[in-house]
């Protein structure tokens, strides 16, 4: 809430006083928004960071609550039925940059971290730029991660699978050059 005062959380989020009573209890009855604005804030907090790991935050899918039912923690908490449950990824330290510049809606400067990860992931920053054989042998898990970071704080608005459903769906997209 400290965060959100001082502008440097963006949500539309009620300020509500937090009594000592309330202090360590579940947050309950959070819009579905405003709890991925938080896991967004949460993934910028240095202090919830390691020097070596990148910590992203967000919320669970409906498989992965399941599973926690099957376990035994369920969603119900003192008959509400519903709190904010947040799944912590680890992701590589050099993706700390363009988290940050996606989770504050820089996207200018995320779009040039992007293009500087993918660079360094491919080993070409030297060079400045990808061929083909680079781009066919472009780690699976680093393009995952890119898109799901861009999908992620754009509300999917932008990522590489955006893009590619754009192309495919409304363009008539193919694999062949220039077709």
């Amino acid at each position: 809430m400290d965060a959100q005062i001082s502008g440097q959380f963006h949500s539309t989020a009620e300020v509500i006083d937090i009594s000592d009573k309330i202090f360590n209890s579940p947050v309950i009855g959070i819009k579905w928004q405003d709890a991925r604005w938080f896991c967004a804030w949460l993934a910028t907090r240095k202090d919830l960071q390691s020097s070596e790991e990148v910590y992203d935050y967000r919320l669970p899918t409906a498989d992965e609550m399941l599973q926690s039912a099957r376990k035994g923690i369920t969603e119900d908490y003192e008959g509400t039925g519903d709190f904010l449950r947040v799944v912590r990824v680890t992701i590589p330290s050099y993706y700390q940059t363009l988290i940050n510049y996606l989770s504050s809606g820089r996207l200018k400067d995320a779009d040039e971290e992007t293009v500087q990860v993918i660079l360094q992931v491919a080993n070409r920053v030297k060079q400045g730029w990808l061929d083909f054989k680079d781009i066919d042998n472009f780690p699976c898990e680093d393009l995952r991660i890119i898109d799901q970071l861009w999908v992620k704080y754009s509300n999917g608005q932008f990522g590489f699978s955006v893009q590619k459903q754009i192309y495919m769906d409304e363009l008539g997209g193919t694999k062949m050059y220039n077709e």
